[in-house]
């Protein structure tokens, strides 16, 4: 806490709007500002903290004015104990514009759907659940699935939706919390594909399913290829340097079951971008971790890039772009694209059919993490 901070004593029956209102300062502003210079317990998340006594002020109304007007003083990013990132989603539900263009040589395909997430719930931990359900059907190169594979890759996949998630204090997906309802789920759906369908075919998605789903740590390996949760679950709410810098390791499933390494660089810049948004980027090289010396051979070279741009508020991600290649001799590459959609652009077209997460590419060997946790390729 800074030595002359002003400070309003908090009583009971307080909460946020009731004290935002009393002191005519905006809810949201006086939750940036408190957890700028509170201590980690001290974060104050959709209300007050049951413990919390103090509650920390802008030194003066000028200081609120400067910093809600988009119009005025560029704004800082607030950070808690001068360099973590704080992650405060409670509250929150978003919808997402979610693109996929994969590469793989000269194929090229696109997948397109729309999907929302919602939090639930946060633990004396610190961990957040989030409830995550598609609104749309999946589009690959703008067209449905139809063929018969493709619509197994659908059936299959409906049992994970809605699907619930527990995201630890960085911000990362760490585990699933409804398994046992994925569990009966299945029975339900497996059912349904032996009465509609038959062959070979039918089996194999029969059984690589109920090996994805022999435990709670299987679906958790499998669910590991799921782009959208990797990429929006990053964990970028870290510690930071004073630079506003961080070095480490990112893995990414570039290629389903495989995943590439790369030493990345990320920063945040420290004033708000455009005013409205936090932006985070990510940048760096890829670690070929099969390289042998002794065999003469280069290394495979690559790159990860990745910018968010976070609520300065909540911190959640309200857009994103995430770039992967690595440059084998036929080259592969994701591009990844989420932005929250505006509440009157969303339109839910959820039915039986619609929590499809994919169907069967072109070129099985690169784009089959498309096509669903539980399907295998088939040579």
């Amino acid at each position: 806490m800074r030595t002359k901070e002003r400070t309003y004593t908090i009583k009971t029956g307080d909460t946020l709007h009731k004290v935002a209102q009393e002191l005519a300062i905006p809810p949201m502003e006086l939750r940036r500002h408190h957890n700028i210079y509170c201590e980690i317990p001290d974060l104050i998340e959709a209300d007050f903290p049951s413990h919390l006594e103090l509650l920390l002020l802008p030194s003066d109304k000028s200081e609120v004015t400067a910093n809600s007007s988009t119009g005025g003083k560029t704004r800082k990013v607030g950070f808690v104990n001068g360099s973590t990132l704080p992650f405060l989603p409670s509250g929150s539900k978003k919808n997402y514009d979610v693109l996929y263009v994969l590469e793989d040589g000269d194929e090229k395909d696109t997948i397109h759907f729309e999907t929302s997430v919602k939090w639930m719930a946060v633990d004396p931990k610190g961990f957040h659940f989030f409830e995550i359900d598609r609104l749309s059907k999946t589009y690959i190169n703008d067209t449905e699935p139809d063929t018969m594979m493709e619509e197994l890759a659908a059936k299959t996949a409906e049992i994970l939706y809605p699907l619930q998630i527990v995201v630890d204090l960085t911000g990362k997906w760490i585990d699933i919390h409804n398994y046992n309802q994925i569990l009966e789920r299945w029975e339900n759906k497996k059912n349904e594909i032996v009465d509609y369908y038959e062959g070979e075919v039918a089996q194999i998605y029969i059984e690589h399913t109920e090996q994805s789903l022999t435990s709670k740590a299987a679906l958790n390996d499998s669910l590991r290829s799921d782009l959208f949760l990797r990429a929006l679950f990053n964990g970028i709410h870290i510690d930071y340097t004073t630079n506003h810098t961080f070095e480490n390791n990112i893995t990414f499933p570039l290629i389903k079951d495989e995943q590439a390494s790369f030493l990345v660089q990320q920063k945040v810049t420290p004033f708000l971008e455009d005013r409205k948004w936090i932006k985070i980027e990510q940048k760096g090289d890829y670690l070929d971790t099969d390289f042998d010396i002794d065999f003469e051979f280069d290394p495979w070279k690559g790159n990860y890039n990745a910018t968010y741009f976070l609520n300065p508020n909540s911190y959640c991600v309200e857009k994103m772009e995430l770039e992967c290649v690595i440059h084998y001799d036929s080259p592969i590459k994701a591009t990844i694209n989420i932005e929250e959609i505006k509440p009157e652009e969303v339109v839910d077209t959820n039915n039986e059919n619609s929590t499809n997460t994919g169907g069967m590419p072109k070129k099985e060997s690169f784009f089959s993490l498309l096509t669903g946790v539980f399907n295998e390729t088939q040579n």
